[in-house]
This record gives C-alpha cells, structure tokens and sequence, in this order.
C-alpha cells in the first residue's frame, strides 16, 4: 500500500454517501465554490464524486485555497497516514488556535475535500510523496516508546543525520564508502538503516520516516510558509478621495467609449481576413482619443465585450457600432458605465496582449480570438477581492499586491505583466481611485448586484453637473465643474479641447466655429450666450459673424416629398392653413411646395385636412429595411451574478433523481474507482462490455489508468490487459483473494 492510500483517506464509495447526505442547498454551494464539477453536468452523484476526485479538479480547488488552508491540507495529508487526527492535533501541529484550524476543516468539507475529517485519496497524492516536509510511516511501525527508546541509543552522528533530514528534506543522498579517518557518517547511516530509522528509496538516496521526523520536531510541522496574511498596507486616501476620482475617471471612459462610436459610425474599421482589427486602425483610434495603444485596446475590447461593437457591413468586413450602441447612447453616464463595464470581470479578453507576438511570431490583434485567456477572470476576481478585504483606501504598491496574492493563493501565481495589466484596466474603467478599490468596485463583487445599483453607486460619487461656461477674452472658454450633457455637447460640436480634469477648458476658433455651423448650429452665438454667465468677448463675436457669413449663400435642408399645385393661388392656399403646420411645407417656385415627410405620410395629413392630392407612385409597403448594423444583445439586469443557483438546484435534483436508478457508472466514477484501486494495488471486480453486446465480469488489479484506458493485471492467470474506460460498466470493490493464490 502507497503512503497516499491509508485507512485514514477517504475513498470514492466515501464521497458519494457524503454527497448523498448532503443537503441541495450544500450540493449547490460545492458547485459554486468548484464550478468544473458542474461543466458538462455530471449525470448522477456517483459521477460527481468521480468528477471531483480527479486530479485535475482537486489541483484547481487547491488553486483556490490561501497559505494557511494549504498548510492544514499539508498537515492533514502528512498525519493520515498512520492516524485520523482531530482539528486540536492539527493545532498543535502548525501552533495555530483550534478555532482557526476548525474553521479551514469546515472549508474544506464545504468543498468536498475532506470527507469526515479525512482526505480523499486524490487530495493526498496531490500533496506529493512528502507533504509537510515528512517522509512515508515507518515499515515496519514502532510504537512511541520503542522509537524513543531506539532514538535514545543513537549516536552523535546518527542524530545529527535525523535533524538534518527532519529540518530540510526528507530525502537524503547515501555517504560515499567513508575513508578511515572519517567513517563517522556512513556508519551513522548505517546503524539508522538497520534500526529502520531511514528507509532506502534506491542505491543512492534515503529517507526519514514520518514518525522519526515528527520524534525529531517535537510533533510539529513546520509548514515552510506564512499562517497569517500579510500586514496591509495603510489607507492612502479617503474613501470619499476614492470615490470621487473613480467616479471622475469611469466618467471619462464613457466618453472616451462615445467618441470611439462616433468616430467608427463615421468611418468603419476595416476587418482583418482573419479576424481582428489592423493595428493601423488601433493606431487611428488611439489618436483620436488621445490614448496610448494599450488604453485605447481596452476601451475598443470593453465595448465589444458590451455588445456595442460587432462585424457589420453588408459582408462583416468593418467593425461597426451596433443597434444596441443607439440605445446605449441615448442612457445617462451612470447606466452607460454600468452597462460597459459589467462583463468586464467574467471576460476572458486580455486587453493587455494586443500587440504582443504569439509564439509563431504573429501579431496579436484587438478583437481577434488570440487575446482571450480562460484564467483572466479568475485574476479579475482574485485582484477585486483581493483590495476589497483591505481598509478602504488602501492602495498598495504592485510589490505588496504580489505578496498579498500569493498568501491568499500560492498555487495560483501571478505574472508582474499581468497583474499590473489588471490593475491598470480597473483605474481606467473607474473600479479604483488611485489604486484603492471604489463603491461601485466593492459593489461588482456582490452577487446579483443590479446596473442600477452599479449606476446609482457612480452617480452618487460624482460632483453635480454645471449648465455655465466663462468664455475669456482669449477665446478659451472654462466650465467650472461637470457640464450638463447639453452644454457637453455644444462645446464638443463649436470648441476643441484643451484640458480635462477638474474643469473642462476649451478653445474657440474658426474651424471649430465653421464645424458647428457644418453641423446645423447656424444658432452657435445664441446657444453660447445661454449658457455664459459673462458677455462673449467681441472677438468671438466677430468670428461667429464671419463663420455664419461664410456659410449664408446656399442653405441644404431635408425634403422627403413635394407637393405640384395645378396654379400659385392653390399653392398658397395649402401654405396658408394652419393645420398643415406638422407638415413643414416650403415653397420652392410657385406652384411647388417640399416638405421633410415621406410622400405617403404627407398624404395621409393632406386629406385629414380635407385636400384630396394624387401621389406620383405608390409608395412601397412599410417593412424590414436593410442595416449594416448588428443587434446588440439585451444589457443584463444583474452586474455580476456568478453561477445560476437556480439552474443548479435543477441539476441537483437530477443528480439525486439518476442515482436512485439503476444502471451503469459513469465513466468519471470509474475511472475513480481504478485509480484508488492502483493506489492501493487492491483487487475489483470489473463489468467489461465484450463484442455482441455481452458482460464479462473479471477480479483484476488496475495498474495505471491514463487517457480512457485502463491497464489491469489478473492474478489469477499472471497476465496483463488494457481496456478502454468506455467498456466498463461497473467497478467494485471485492475483499483480497489469499495471498498464496496472488503469490501464485
């Protein structure tokens, strides 16, 4: 029997009663806390057990768990091999409070890890052969005083060779042949061997047995890291400071993601053949906003991941704003930060990879395939959480970030690259104010937090908006605070931006004034002069007037139909009737009027009116009309709601409902099965589907099981045979045959 396979290690047959006895609540917490086990849904419990007894899924669990829960894990790995030890032992063990070890235990029972104290076989052999530093149980076992005894016989050399060995590794190289003016350490060696003190691994290595090493440490285990998470750093700034700047700064991102929408609206990115946006078009977009290539690959990666950018065009071959983009639009800041950002901590886009060289030395492009990484949200997750357990306003500095990740998950480390990636996406999207985590950043990580929850949260952290500007005689204009969205939108179409930040400073010139006019503010003197709280400097005034002059020749306006009078008298009847006002009729020679309506609309309001016209040609029947946009899909109500626990309360009744039926093992369930039997080099009995369908049952000793099959020896006949896990229906345990039979 290996060390991992013991009396005191919980087996498959173990799991599937505890999972049994669970309650669905808990069955849906375990599925929460290791979501693997419910992709694909298993078909049953016993299914389950084996899902969650395979190597893969305990290294991910154990991903999961922070210094001092690996420790008790170490612990209780180690002590299992020769007792059952209670949460006190394991205190006194690691010199940690009962409670605190009561506590990791309750953890890992939660998680299926542990069943009634003792760990599952798979739990063991991810420990490694020497968990906590100690070597396999003594073979053949001494009692304490026996040991004690032994220990107390050694001499000098031989005790210094155990506490070398109980200090260190277990694992120790066999002294060379030892000259005769030193054979101090071979005969030490020697005697320890003989006494069976040290076992031999191979004709050159030995190690300590558990018992020597724990003799040896006063029965502690010391765990080779930290119990305690790492002092955190002090608050660096209010949280009132935090919220704010966030605030300020998530403001900013929306903006930066409006301009981004405008600007592809007006002229679309072409689409790589292969997928992707060209990196002369993020170049572009970069430029525009005033961004470098990373910031601006994140703002392009955070609306794509919001559903406002897809592939459109009449063949996908440019990235276009979607139909969702018009309504998102058309929404306050708050519920338009809300929307872009909440997919942002569940994406698997890395933002940070654009540009970088794939291993056959392809550039990596936004919006391609080659950005995404299923780790990222894990590390999204593990960085929010991470700052929400520290004091509000902390921020700490990248290397004490690093620290606090790996206490609270060493064996999930983190790459400097990626972490200081994260963290840069979160302070430009407004999920922290210099570095501490925001309101809206602790209010994401809340399961089934709603967007208007996160929208609110962004709205009550930013300062009021201001609808006053203070244009100086330098023809630069200052909004002393927020500008109303009106205000914003004005200046946006007649002034080009100078500084952002506190107050927003701009500056009027010709061009600027021309593109107002370009766009339909032939009005601009007067819009400006309801917004300014002081007189416009006659230079503005001067140069409005000669923007507007520029521009008086020739007018463009908006006729969707006409209307041709039979003489002049008619037309100026019809311009004269007050309830044609809807209709916007305009003169453009005697006997023609234009108006903006459709042609069948302007028809329906002119016999409403009592005029009876003729139309031209029939309109064509209303219908679809063809878009080069894509329909966005809906915005989520809920920010961040983890797994469905609805959709697996239904899984657990399914589970509970397949387990009470009879038939066949899944096949997750038997390939746990074999592995604790080749742990063990125990005998089962296999069901083995056989060609036309038959059933042969065989007593055989599973020796390894790797990719879908399973190579098993039969003791009866000394031969050998390798199945695939497919073919077998059950597994079952069966007591040993006699051992002259094996040995036969």
């Amino acid at each position: 029997m290996t060390p991992a396979g013991t009396p005191h290690t919980a087996r498959a047959a173990d799991l599937v009663r505890h999972l049994e006895r669970r309650s669905t609540d808990e069955l849906v917490d375990l599925l929460v806390q290791r979501p693997d086990l419910a992709v694909p849904a298993p078909a049953s419990l016993g299914a389950l057990a084996g899902r969650a007894l395979t190597r893969s899924s305990i290294d991910r669990a154990l991903a999961d768990l922070n210094s001092r829960q690996l420790a008790v894990v170490e612990a209780l790995c180690a002590l299992s091999r020769v007792e059952h030890p209670s949460a006190p032992r394991l205190a006194a063990a690691l010199e940690l409070a009962v409670g605190d070890v009561e506590e990791v235990l309750d953890v890992l029972a939660q998680r299926a890890l542990i069943v009634e104290g003792r760990p599952v076989l798979t739990l063991a052999e991810a420990c490694g052969p020497y968990p906590a530093g100690v070597g396999p149980p003594l073979d053949p076992p001494q009692s304490p005083a026996q040991l004690a005894q032994t220990l107390a016989e050694a001499s000098p050399e031989a005790r210094h060779v155990v506490s070398a060995l109980a200090q260190g590794s277990p694992v120790g190289l066999l002294p060379e042949a030892a000259a005769e003016s030193n054979p101090g350490p071979a005969e030490a060696t020697r005697w320890l061997l003989e006494r069976g003190l040290l076992h031999r691994l191979d004709d050159e290595r030995v190690v300590l047995p558990l018992e020597v090493g724990l003799a040896q440490r006063d029965g502690r285990l010391p765990p080779g890291r930290s119990l305690h998470p790492p002092d955190p750093p002090g608050a660096n700034s209010s949280a009132e400071h935090v919220a704010a700047s966030a605030a300020l700064q998530a403001e900013e991102f929306v903006r930066l993601t409006a301009e981004l929408l405008a600007s592809w609206e007006n002229q679309p990115p072409q689409r790589l053949r292969a997928g992707g946006l060209p990196s002369r078009e993020l170049r572009r977009a970069a430029a525009a906003l005033g961004l470098e290539l990373g910031q601006a690959a994140v703002v392009i990666e955070t609306a794509a991941t919001a559903g406002l950018i897809a592939p459109g065009g009449r063949t996908d071959a440019d990235f276009v704003p979607t139909a969702g983009a018009m309504e998102w639009a058309a929404r306050e800041a708050g519920e338009q930060w809300a929307q872009l950002v909440a997919p942002w901590s569940s994406s698997p886009r890395a933002a940070w990879l654009v540009g970088s060289r794939d291993d056959r030395g392809t550039l990596r492009a936004a919006l391609s395939a080659d950005v995404e990484r299923g780790w990222v949200p894990r590390l999204r997750r593990r960085f929010l959480r991470t700052l929400a357990h520290l004091p509000e306003g902390s921020a700490p500095d990248s290397a004490e970030l690093r620290e606090i990740l790996a206490w609270h998950a060493p064996r999930a480390p983190v790459s400097e690259e990626s972490l200081a990636a994260v963290a840069a996406e979160a302070e430009l999207l407004g999920f922290t104010g210099g570095g501490a985590l925001s309101p809206a950043g602790r209010l994401i990580l809340q399961e089934g937090a709603a967007h208007a929850e996160l929208a609110a949260a962004l709205e009550g952290a930013l300062p009021p908006r201001v609808d006053e500007l203070i244009i100086q005689g330098d023809l630069t204009g200052i909004v002393p605070g927020r500008p109303t969205a009106q205000l914003a939108k004005l200046l946006a179409d007649a002034a080009e931006v100078e500084s952002r930040g506190g107050g927003l400073t701009v500056r009027f010139s010709a061009d600027s004034l021309r593109r107002a006019i370009e766009l339909g503010r032939a009005t601009v003197a007067d819009e400006l002069r309801a917004h300014s709280i002081t007189p416009l400097p006659q230079a503005l005034e001067y140069l409005i007037a000669d923007a507007v002059r520029d521009y008086d020749t020739f007018r463009v306006g908006a006729a969707g139909s006409y209307v041709s009078a039979r003489d002049e008298a008619a037309a100026q009847e019809l311009l004269a009737r007050g309830e044609l006002g809807p209709a916007r009729l305009q003169a453009v020679s005697p006997t023609v009027l234009v108006s903006p309506l459709a042609p069948h609309h302007l028809a329906t309001l002119l016999r409403e009116a009592g005029v009876r016209p003729l139309l031209d040609e029939e309109p064509p029947a209303p219908g679809p009309t063809t878009t080069t946009r894509r329909t966005a899909p809906a915005p989520a109500n809920v920010v961040n709601s983890g797994p469905d626990r609805d959709a697996l309360t239904d899984l657990v009744g399914r589970l509970r409902r397949a387990e009470a039926q009879v038939g066949a093992m899944a096949p997750g369930h038997i390939v746990a099965l074999l592995r604790e039997a080749a742990t063990a080099a125990e005998v089962v009995s296999v069901v083995m589907a056989e060609a036309g369908g038959h059933h042969r049952t065989r007593l055989l000793r599973p020796l390894t099981v790797i990719a879908g099959r399973a190579r098993m020896e039969d003791p009866a006949a000394g031969t050998e045979v390798t199945v695939a896990v497919h073919r077998i229906a059950s597994v079952t345990s069966v007591p040993p045959p006699p051992r002259e039979r094996i040995a036969e």
